[in-house]
Protein backbone atom coordinates (compact mmCIF):
# COMPACT_ATOMS: atom_id res chain seq x y z
CA UNK A 1 0.00 0.00 0.00
CA UNK A 2 1.03 3.75 -0.73
CA UNK A 3 0.65 6.18 2.42
CA UNK A 4 1.66 9.45 2.96
CA UNK A 5 1.65 12.81 5.27
CA UNK A 6 0.45 15.80 3.02
CA UNK A 7 1.89 19.28 4.01
CA UNK A 8 -0.25 22.25 3.22
CA UNK A 9 0.82 25.85 2.40
CA UNK A 10 -1.07 28.37 4.64
CA UNK A 11 -1.11 31.92 4.85
CA UNK A 12 -1.37 33.22 8.10
CA UNK A 13 -1.66 36.56 9.63
CA UNK A 14 0.68 38.33 11.93
CA UNK A 15 -0.79 39.44 15.38
CA UNK A 16 1.26 42.03 15.31
CA UNK A 17 -0.12 43.41 12.25
CA UNK A 18 -3.30 44.97 13.68
CA UNK A 19 -5.44 41.91 10.97
CA UNK A 20 -7.62 39.97 12.36
CA UNK A 21 -10.97 38.51 11.65
CA UNK A 22 -13.96 39.11 13.43
CA UNK A 23 -17.00 37.03 13.72
CA UNK A 24 -20.81 38.89 12.20
CA UNK A 25 -22.12 36.45 15.08
CA UNK A 26 -24.01 38.80 17.91
CA UNK A 27 -22.36 38.43 21.33
CA UNK A 28 -25.50 37.35 22.56
CA UNK A 29 -25.10 34.20 20.40
CA UNK A 30 -21.54 33.61 21.66
CA UNK A 31 -20.54 30.41 23.14
CA UNK A 32 -18.31 30.95 26.59
CA UNK A 33 -15.60 29.62 24.86
CA UNK A 34 -16.32 31.19 21.31
CA UNK A 35 -13.28 33.40 20.99
CA UNK A 36 -11.28 30.14 22.16
CA UNK A 37 -12.25 28.17 19.15
CA UNK A 38 -13.09 30.91 16.73
CA UNK A 39 -10.14 31.27 13.87
CA UNK A 40 -9.12 34.79 13.28
CA UNK A 41 -5.56 34.31 11.94
CA UNK A 42 -5.68 31.87 8.99
CA UNK A 43 -6.40 34.04 5.86
CA UNK A 44 -6.28 30.69 3.68
CA UNK A 45 -5.86 27.09 4.94
CA UNK A 46 -3.52 26.20 1.83
CA UNK A 47 -2.36 27.85 -1.96
CA UNK A 48 -1.78 25.15 -4.61
CA UNK A 49 -2.02 24.64 -7.99
CA UNK A 50 -4.87 23.69 -10.41
CA UNK A 51 -4.62 20.01 -11.01
CA UNK A 52 -5.05 20.95 -14.75
CA UNK A 53 -5.28 24.45 -15.27
CA UNK A 54 -2.51 27.26 -14.98
CA UNK A 55 -4.26 28.41 -12.14
CA UNK A 56 -3.13 28.68 -8.11
CA UNK A 57 -6.14 28.45 -6.28
CA UNK A 58 -6.56 30.21 -2.48
CA UNK A 59 -9.30 28.14 -0.20
CA UNK A 60 -9.71 29.53 3.74
CA UNK A 61 -12.26 30.70 5.72
CA UNK A 62 -15.09 33.77 5.23
CA UNK A 63 -13.23 36.57 4.99
CA UNK A 64 -15.28 38.72 6.58
CA UNK A 65 -14.04 42.38 7.49
CA UNK A 66 -10.83 41.04 5.99
CA UNK A 67 -12.87 41.51 2.42
CA UNK A 68 -11.31 45.13 2.49
CA UNK A 69 -7.81 43.65 1.74
CA UNK A 70 -9.14 42.84 -1.76
CA UNK A 71 -10.48 46.19 -2.48
CA UNK A 72 -6.83 47.28 -3.36
CA UNK A 73 -5.23 44.44 -3.57
CA UNK A 74 -2.17 43.41 -5.72
CA UNK A 75 -1.23 39.44 -6.31
CA UNK A 76 2.38 38.57 -7.56
CA UNK A 77 3.76 35.36 -9.09
CA UNK A 78 7.86 34.89 -8.17
CA UNK A 79 9.89 34.09 -9.52
CA UNK A 80 8.34 35.58 -12.66
CA UNK A 81 7.34 38.71 -10.88
CA UNK A 82 3.86 39.21 -12.85
CA UNK A 83 1.11 40.70 -11.49
CA UNK A 84 -2.09 38.30 -11.72
CA UNK A 85 -5.44 38.50 -12.61
CA UNK A 86 -7.46 36.67 -9.98
CA UNK A 87 -11.52 35.88 -9.01
CA UNK A 88 -12.58 35.45 -6.02
CA UNK A 89 -15.38 33.86 -4.75
CA UNK A 90 -17.39 34.57 -1.14
CA UNK A 91 -19.64 31.26 -0.26
CA UNK A 92 -20.72 29.87 2.57
CA UNK A 93 -18.27 30.24 5.43
CA UNK A 94 -15.71 29.67 2.46
CA UNK A 95 -13.47 31.88 0.25
CA UNK A 96 -12.23 30.15 -2.86
CA UNK A 97 -9.93 32.80 -4.88
CA UNK A 98 -8.17 31.46 -8.40
CA UNK A 99 -5.53 33.05 -9.56
CA UNK A 100 -4.04 33.34 -13.18
CA UNK A 101 -0.24 32.70 -12.70
CA UNK A 102 1.93 31.86 -14.82
CA UNK A 103 3.92 27.80 -14.89
CA UNK A 104 7.20 27.51 -12.57
CA UNK A 105 5.46 29.62 -10.06
CA UNK A 106 6.71 28.74 -6.47
CA UNK A 107 5.09 31.87 -4.50
CA UNK A 108 2.71 34.45 -4.43
CA UNK A 109 2.46 37.77 -2.66
CA UNK A 110 -0.50 39.53 -1.60
CA UNK A 111 -0.04 43.39 -1.68
CA UNK A 112 -2.28 45.55 0.15
CA UNK A 113 -3.25 48.31 2.04
CA UNK A 114 0.34 48.45 3.07
CA UNK A 115 0.51 45.10 4.71
CA UNK A 116 2.70 42.06 2.04
CA UNK A 117 1.66 38.33 2.49
CA UNK A 118 3.21 35.36 1.22
CA UNK A 119 2.15 32.07 0.34
CA UNK A 120 4.01 29.19 -0.99
CA UNK A 121 2.56 27.40 -3.79
CA UNK A 122 1.71 23.29 -3.12
CA UNK A 123 1.38 20.77 -5.90
CA UNK A 124 -1.94 19.29 -6.79
CA UNK A 125 -1.99 15.22 -5.40
CA UNK A 126 -4.72 14.08 -7.31
CA UNK A 127 -2.42 11.34 -9.02
CA UNK A 128 -2.93 9.26 -5.74
CA UNK A 129 -6.22 8.90 -5.86
CA UNK A 130 -6.93 9.19 -9.54
CA UNK A 131 -9.30 6.87 -10.36
CA UNK A 132 -10.13 5.54 -6.99
CA UNK A 133 -12.85 5.27 -5.09
CA UNK A 134 -11.99 7.11 -1.63
CA UNK A 135 -13.39 7.73 2.03
CA UNK A 136 -12.99 11.24 3.37
CA UNK A 137 -13.16 12.79 6.99
CA UNK A 138 -11.72 15.04 9.58
CA UNK A 139 -10.94 13.74 12.83
CA UNK A 140 -9.57 14.64 15.96
CA UNK A 141 -8.51 12.14 19.06
CA UNK A 142 -11.01 9.61 17.43
CA UNK A 143 -9.55 6.22 18.81
CA UNK A 144 -7.63 4.82 16.12
CA UNK A 145 -9.91 1.25 16.07
CA UNK A 146 -12.39 3.24 15.29
CA UNK A 147 -10.97 4.87 12.42
CA UNK A 148 -9.71 1.56 11.35
CA UNK A 149 -13.11 -0.39 11.76
CA UNK A 150 -14.83 2.45 9.94
CA UNK A 151 -12.68 1.51 6.86
CA UNK A 152 -13.00 -1.64 6.93
CA UNK A 153 -16.18 -1.83 6.84
CA UNK A 154 -16.61 0.91 3.89
CA UNK A 155 -13.87 -1.19 1.99
CA UNK A 156 -16.37 -4.57 2.62
CA UNK A 157 -19.49 -2.90 2.39
CA UNK A 158 -19.36 -0.56 -0.36
CA UNK A 159 -15.63 -1.16 -2.10
CA UNK A 160 -13.81 2.01 -0.96
CA UNK A 161 -10.06 1.56 -2.05
CA UNK A 162 -8.08 4.65 -0.52
CA UNK A 163 -8.59 6.78 2.47
CA UNK A 164 -8.27 10.72 2.66
CA UNK A 165 -7.84 11.90 6.88
CA UNK A 166 -8.07 15.33 7.96
CA UNK A 167 -6.12 15.39 11.45
CA UNK A 168 -7.13 18.32 13.35
CA UNK A 169 -4.59 18.17 15.74
CA UNK A 170 -4.88 14.86 17.56
CA UNK A 171 -3.24 14.93 20.94
CA UNK A 172 -3.94 10.93 21.82
CA UNK A 173 -1.59 10.07 18.79
CA UNK A 174 1.11 11.44 16.36
CA UNK A 175 0.29 11.85 12.84
CA UNK A 176 2.73 9.26 11.95
CA UNK A 177 0.99 6.51 14.26
CA UNK A 178 -1.97 6.56 12.65
CA UNK A 179 -0.54 6.66 9.38
CA UNK A 180 1.26 4.01 10.22
CA UNK A 181 -2.01 1.79 11.78
CA UNK A 182 -4.28 2.69 8.75
CA UNK A 183 -1.54 1.23 6.66
CA UNK A 184 -2.15 -2.23 8.09
CA UNK A 185 -5.45 -2.42 6.36
CA UNK A 186 -5.98 -5.07 3.94
CA UNK A 187 -6.59 -4.24 0.65
CA UNK A 188 -6.50 -0.39 0.48
CA UNK A 189 -4.37 1.14 -2.79
CA UNK A 190 -4.05 4.28 -0.74
CA UNK A 191 -3.78 6.10 2.71
CA UNK A 192 -3.26 10.07 2.47
CA UNK A 193 -3.39 11.90 6.14
CA UNK A 194 -3.04 15.60 6.35
CA UNK A 195 -2.46 17.53 9.15
CA UNK A 196 -5.09 20.53 9.90
CA UNK A 197 -3.16 22.76 12.36
CA UNK A 198 -6.38 25.25 12.49
CA UNK A 199 -9.04 25.96 14.57
CA UNK A 200 -12.26 23.63 14.18
CA UNK A 201 -14.51 26.99 14.57
CA UNK A 202 -17.56 27.09 17.57
CA UNK A 203 -20.86 25.71 16.54
CA UNK A 204 -24.21 27.28 15.91
CA UNK A 205 -27.31 27.06 17.76
CA UNK A 206 -29.83 24.58 16.93
CA UNK A 207 -30.17 23.27 13.56
CA UNK A 208 -30.54 26.41 11.92
CA UNK A 209 -28.95 29.43 14.03
CA UNK A 210 -26.24 31.70 13.18
CA UNK A 211 -24.11 28.70 11.66
CA UNK A 212 -21.44 31.27 10.87
CA UNK A 213 -18.09 30.16 12.43
CA UNK A 214 -17.11 26.85 12.41
CA UNK A 215 -15.25 27.27 8.67
CA UNK A 216 -12.69 24.51 9.10
CA UNK A 217 -15.11 21.15 7.93
CA UNK A 218 -15.83 23.19 4.95
CA UNK A 219 -12.34 24.09 4.10
CA UNK A 220 -11.02 21.28 4.71
CA UNK A 221 -13.84 19.58 1.81
CA UNK A 222 -13.01 22.05 -0.67
CA UNK A 223 -9.50 21.29 -0.28
CA UNK A 224 -10.21 17.79 -0.52
CA UNK A 225 -11.95 17.87 -3.99
CA UNK A 226 -9.84 20.83 -5.67
CA UNK A 227 -6.38 19.43 -4.37
CA UNK A 228 -6.52 15.78 -4.08
CA UNK A 229 -9.89 14.36 -4.74
CA UNK A 230 -10.64 16.08 -8.22
CA UNK A 231 -9.95 12.47 -10.16
CA UNK A 232 -11.29 10.24 -7.87
CA UNK A 233 -13.99 7.65 -9.22
CA UNK A 234 -15.99 9.23 -6.17
CA UNK A 235 -15.87 10.07 -2.54
CA UNK A 236 -18.09 9.36 0.60
CA UNK A 237 -18.18 12.17 2.76
CA UNK A 238 -19.21 10.92 6.80
CA UNK A 239 -17.57 10.94 10.21
CA UNK A 240 -16.02 8.03 11.70
CA UNK A 241 -18.64 7.66 14.02
CA UNK A 242 -21.06 7.01 10.82
CA UNK A 243 -21.60 4.09 8.84
CA UNK A 244 -24.18 3.86 5.46
CA UNK A 245 -26.33 1.12 4.55
CA UNK A 246 -27.57 0.64 1.41
CA UNK A 247 -30.73 -1.30 0.42
CA UNK A 248 -30.13 -5.02 -1.14
CA UNK A 249 -26.24 -4.43 -0.03
CA UNK A 250 -26.31 -1.52 -2.62
CA UNK A 251 -22.64 -0.03 -2.98
CA UNK A 252 -22.90 4.15 -2.57
CA UNK A 253 -19.81 4.21 -4.60
CA UNK A 254 -21.69 3.01 -7.20
CA UNK A 255 -24.58 4.74 -7.35
CA UNK A 256 -22.96 8.27 -6.83
CA UNK A 257 -20.87 7.19 -10.07
CA UNK A 258 -23.94 6.50 -11.63
CA UNK A 259 -26.06 9.72 -10.82
CA UNK A 260 -23.00 12.09 -9.89
CA UNK A 261 -24.08 12.19 -6.55
CA UNK A 262 -25.94 10.38 -3.73
CA UNK A 263 -27.52 12.05 -0.67
CA UNK A 264 -29.08 10.39 2.15
CA UNK A 265 -30.16 10.72 5.86
CA UNK A 266 -29.36 8.94 8.76
CA UNK A 267 -30.36 7.15 11.97
CA UNK A 268 -28.98 7.42 15.79
CA UNK A 269 -27.71 4.01 16.94
CA UNK A 270 -28.06 4.04 20.66
CA UNK A 271 -25.52 3.49 23.25
CA UNK A 272 -26.90 0.64 24.19
CA UNK A 273 -23.73 -1.82 23.99
CA UNK A 274 -23.23 -6.01 23.56
CA UNK A 275 -19.95 -6.45 25.42
CA UNK A 276 -19.96 -10.09 24.06
CA UNK A 277 -17.99 -8.74 20.74
CA UNK A 278 -14.33 -8.58 20.87
CA UNK A 279 -12.75 -5.20 22.49
CA UNK A 280 -9.07 -6.69 21.57
CA UNK A 281 -8.72 -6.45 25.66
CA UNK A 282 -8.76 -2.52 25.73
CA UNK A 283 -12.22 -1.82 26.56
CA UNK A 284 -12.72 0.29 23.92
CA UNK A 285 -16.45 0.19 22.08
CA UNK A 286 -16.66 -1.00 17.98
CA UNK A 287 -18.92 -0.09 16.02
CA UNK A 288 -19.69 -4.04 15.94
CA UNK A 289 -20.66 -3.80 19.33
CA UNK A 290 -23.79 -2.09 18.52
CA UNK A 291 -27.36 -4.10 17.12
CA UNK A 292 -29.93 -1.16 17.76
CA UNK A 293 -31.34 2.02 15.91
CA UNK A 294 -33.99 4.67 17.23
CA UNK A 295 -37.15 3.74 16.15
CA UNK A 296 -39.07 6.20 14.27
CA UNK A 297 -41.82 8.34 15.50
CA UNK A 298 -44.96 7.69 13.16
CA UNK A 299 -46.64 10.77 14.75
CA UNK A 300 -43.83 13.24 13.65
CA UNK A 301 -44.30 15.39 10.53
CA UNK A 302 -42.25 15.57 8.48
CA UNK A 303 -40.98 12.41 9.02
CA UNK A 304 -37.29 13.77 8.53
CA UNK A 305 -37.16 15.18 11.81
CA UNK A 306 -36.25 12.03 13.37
CA UNK A 307 -33.22 11.50 10.87
CA UNK A 308 -29.99 12.79 11.44
CA UNK A 309 -28.91 15.43 9.00
CA UNK A 310 -27.87 14.41 5.93
CA UNK A 311 -24.56 12.67 4.54
CA UNK A 312 -23.25 12.27 1.03
CA UNK A 313 -21.37 10.35 -2.12
CA UNK A 314 -20.46 12.26 -4.92
CA UNK A 315 -18.16 11.80 -8.41
CA UNK A 316 -15.77 14.72 -7.96
CA UNK A 317 -15.69 15.85 -11.86
CA UNK A 318 -19.53 15.72 -12.33
CA UNK A 319 -19.56 18.86 -9.83
CA UNK A 320 -20.77 22.35 -11.01
CA UNK A 321 -17.36 24.87 -10.94
CA UNK A 322 -18.98 27.40 -8.86
CA UNK A 323 -21.06 24.87 -5.87
CA UNK A 324 -19.23 24.23 -2.90
CA UNK A 325 -19.07 21.51 -0.65
CA UNK A 326 -20.69 21.65 2.90
CA UNK A 327 -20.67 18.77 5.39
CA UNK A 328 -24.58 18.25 5.08
CA UNK A 329 -24.89 19.02 1.14
CA UNK A 330 -23.33 20.69 -1.82
CA UNK A 331 -24.31 23.94 -2.06
CA UNK A 332 -25.10 25.42 -5.72
CA UNK A 333 -26.48 22.54 -7.21
CA UNK A 334 -29.81 21.21 -7.73
CA UNK A 335 -28.95 17.61 -7.52
CA UNK A 336 -27.84 18.13 -4.12
CA UNK A 337 -31.10 18.89 -3.23
CA UNK A 338 -32.25 16.01 -3.85
CA UNK A 339 -32.49 12.43 -1.21
CA UNK A 340 -31.65 9.07 -2.40
CA UNK A 341 -33.94 6.34 -0.28
CA UNK A 342 -32.24 3.40 -1.49
CA UNK A 343 -29.55 4.45 1.17
CA UNK A 344 -29.05 5.91 4.64
CA UNK A 345 -26.40 6.24 7.43
CA UNK A 346 -26.41 4.97 11.13
CA UNK A 347 -24.44 7.43 13.56
CA UNK A 348 -23.15 5.96 17.08
CA UNK A 349 -23.67 7.75 19.61
CA UNK A 350 -21.06 5.54 21.98
CA UNK A 351 -18.73 6.24 19.34
CA UNK A 352 -17.64 10.06 20.67
CA UNK A 353 -15.00 11.62 21.90
CA UNK A 354 -17.29 14.54 23.02
CA UNK A 355 -16.15 17.29 21.90
CA UNK A 356 -19.73 19.11 20.85
CA UNK A 357 -21.01 17.42 24.37
CA UNK A 358 -21.13 14.28 26.17
CA UNK A 359 -22.69 10.98 24.57
CA UNK A 360 -20.84 8.70 27.34
CA UNK A 361 -24.37 7.18 29.11
CA UNK A 362 -24.98 4.29 28.45
CA UNK A 363 -28.33 3.40 27.47
CA UNK A 364 -31.09 0.93 28.37
CA UNK A 365 -33.13 -0.95 25.81
CA UNK A 366 -36.63 0.75 25.63
CA UNK A 367 -38.98 -0.90 23.18
CA UNK A 368 -40.76 1.95 22.75
CA UNK A 369 -37.63 3.67 21.39
CA UNK A 370 -35.42 1.01 20.44
CA UNK A 371 -35.41 -1.50 17.52
CA UNK A 372 -33.08 -4.26 16.38
CA UNK A 373 -31.25 -3.41 13.38
CA UNK A 374 -30.96 -6.48 11.12
CA UNK A 375 -29.88 -4.92 8.02
CA UNK A 376 -26.93 -2.93 10.13
CA UNK A 377 -26.25 -6.73 11.41
CA UNK A 378 -26.34 -8.01 8.09
CA UNK A 379 -23.47 -5.22 7.24
CA UNK A 380 -21.42 -5.88 10.10
CA UNK A 381 -21.23 -9.88 9.67
CA UNK A 382 -19.74 -9.24 5.91
CA UNK A 383 -16.50 -7.27 7.36
CA UNK A 384 -13.54 -8.26 8.22
CA UNK A 385 -13.17 -6.86 11.52
CA UNK A 386 -9.31 -7.14 11.90
CA UNK A 387 -7.76 -7.44 8.38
Amino acid sequence: MNRKIFGLSPILLDPTSGLRRESPRAPEFRQPDFDERFDSETLFYDVFRHPDRSTIMMIGPSLYNLASLFDDIEIRAFPSGSVCRFRRYDLDRLTRVEVDAPAGTSEIVLRANKHELHGKVSPPETADYKSLRVLYAISKNNDITWICDWARFNRDVHGAQALLIYDNQSTDYRVDELLHQLGKIDGLAFVGVVPLPFRFGPPGLGLRKSWDSNFLQIGSLELARWRFLLDARSFLNTDIDELVLGRDGASVFEAAERSGLVRFYGKWVPNIRDDTVDQTGRNVPRHANFSHVETMRASRWPLLRDFCQPKWAVAPRRVPAKAHMTHHRIKSWWRSRLWNPNFSFRHFRGLSTGWKYDRGQRETFDPQRHSLDGAMKEAFARVRWNE
